[in-house]
């Protein structure tokens, strides 16, 4: 007969092996679905977290969802704004630029090229 301390571990045993059987049946890990997907899993991730930390400087993860989507929307024509005016601003410097080192007459024959 066993003793109550063997029971014991046996049951413990039973009751880990029933418990890695679970965990097998949910499926893998997050970890191992990870190191699947290799250099996307590592992109997906990164952006996540940039996603994440832009949410939490900026005290989005507080708003309602249409309150995010506005702010966002802000965020982006502010973006694009700037990219369209700093192109602008690019050409009209590239135009100057050229003018002043000679390598045309005027600023209309850049855009010509």
């Amino acid at each position: 007969m066993p003793t109550r301390g063997i029971q014991t571990t046996q049951m413990d045993r039973a009751s880990d092996w029933n418990s890695r059987v679970h965990h097998l049946k949910d499926g893998p890990t997050e970890a191992v679905k990870m190191q699947e997907w290799g250099r996307i899993g590592h992109l997906y991730r990164w952006i996540q977290r940039k996603i994440f930390v832009y949410n939490v400087t900026f005290g989005l993860y507080m708003l309602d969802w249409w309150e995010h989507y506005l702010f966002n929307t802000l965020v982006f024509l502010l973006l694009w704004f700037l990219c369209y005016n700093s192109y602008r601003f690019m050409l009209q410097c590239l135009r100057w630029v050229t003018v002043v080192l000679g390598f045309s007459r005027s600023f209309d024959q850049v855009l010509d090229v």
